[in-house]
């Protein structure tokens, strides 16, 4: 999902985000769509709070991507194959020695060994 269009969600710009807009969003929070979709009063109290920490946290993530990987989510995104945001959040936080990938070739290989590793055989 670009950006764009989640920025759009978040202002309220677009009326009626499909079912698998909505599953997206919902996996990306580890929240239902249920939830998603709860009144406001409903969402307070813990389960309001875990859902805006999560999405804080989310938009924190996407904000302030590493370098190299905003150009291979780019490029993915280009290629009709859209990174999960689950993964993009897992791909930001990924460092080895301290140390995060920094060219987009770097972040494809990374990708392409997480998808590998949990792909069935």
């Amino acid at each position: 999902m670009a950006k764009s269009y989640l920025a759009k969600l978040e202002r309220g710009e677009v009326e009626n985000p499909g079912l698998r807009t909505l599953g997206a969003i919902a996996r990306a929070l580890d929240v239902s769509i249920a939830d998603l979709l709860a009144p406001a009063e409903e969402r307070r109290g813990k389960a309001g709070e875990a859902l805006l920490a999560a999405h804080a946290d989310l938009q924190q993530v996407l904000q302030n991507l590493p370098p190299g990987l905003a150009d291979f989510l780019k490029e993915m995104d280009r290629a009709g194959r859209p990174v999960p945001l689950p993964t993009v959040r897992s791909l930001a936080l990924a460092e080895f020695r301290g140390r995060k990938p920094e060219r987009p070739e770097d972040w494809r290989f990374l990708y392409s060994a997480l998808v590998r590793s949990v792909s069935s055989s």
